[in-house]
């Protein structure tokens, strides 16, 4: 469980959506919004991904850490990717390496990750996972694009499934 703004910078951390549709995004907030936060702002502003990160790590900073499901949802918002063709097995299993050995407590520790997906093929009880966590990404991913709130406490509050 996470809320809708840690779906956000997991979405910009994975690379799921280009800088202009993170842009877009926050113009279509801004637009509903009766005041603009900076962070908001800063999206808006972003022409780099990088840049959105910054503007939005900063106030997940301020507000707290980063869940537990964190490492799951950038995993599946990877798995996507892959999956859509916009990254090679290769740079999937990299990736995904990354995130684990970055936050550990995963399915498995990193060493094992590497080992079960030396094969040209995914195991397929990896890839069951990976599907289910894809599955998981892309309904929050679908609450994130509908959402009309980011300027609510509950944007950063209410945890979303």
């Amino acid at each position: 469980m996470c809320t809708l703004a840690v779906v956000l910078f997991a979405v910009i951390d994975a690379e799921s959506w280009p800088v202009d549709e993170i842009r877009a995004w926050a113009d279509r907030q801004i637009v509903e919004a009766e005041s603009v936060p900076a962070w908001l702002a800063g999206l808006s502003l972003a022409v780099s991904l990088e840049q959105a990160a910054a503007s939005l790590r900063e106030e997940l900073g301020r507000r707290g850490v980063l869940p537990e499901a964190y490492p799951s949802l950038l995993i599946g918002l990877t798995y996507l990717r892959f999956r859509n063709g916009a990254r090679s097995k290769d740079q999937l299993v990299r990736h995904v390496g990354d995130i684990v050995d970055a936050y550990g407590g995963w399915h498995m520790d990193v060493e094992a990750w590497y080992e079960r997906t030396a094969a040209p093929n995914l195991p397929p009880e990896i890839e069951t996972v990976l599907e289910s966590l894809a599955a998981q990404a892309e309904a929050l991913l679908a609450q994130l694009k509908s959402t009309r709130r980011a300027t609510d406490e509950g944007f950063w509050r209410d945890t979303v499934a």
